[in-house]
């Protein structure tokens, strides 16, 4: 997402991690630009959150297993 001003992708940024801490999913690593956090739901469902962001974006790219826990079974 593309912001019109540094000020509203910093707050957007804050508000992201902030909803992260909420739900008990804590950064795993940080480096400049980029913010990556590891955590698995109740059903023990693993996924991946990557936050890359700049002066005015901010990317937000999520990975799980889900699917291969919610196989149909035959």
């Amino acid at each position: 997402m593309e912001y019109d001003t540094k000020a509203h992708a910093g707050r957007q940024l804050v508000s992201f991690r902030t909803q992260l801490a909420l739900c008990d999913v804590r950064p795993g690593y940080r480096l400049p630009g980029k913010v990556g956090y590891q955590g698995a739901d109740k059903k023990g469902r693993h996924f991946d959150i990557t936050i890359e962001y700049g002066e005015r974006w901010i990317s937000v790219i999520e990975k799980s297993n889900w699917l291969s826990w919610e196989q149909r079974k035959s």
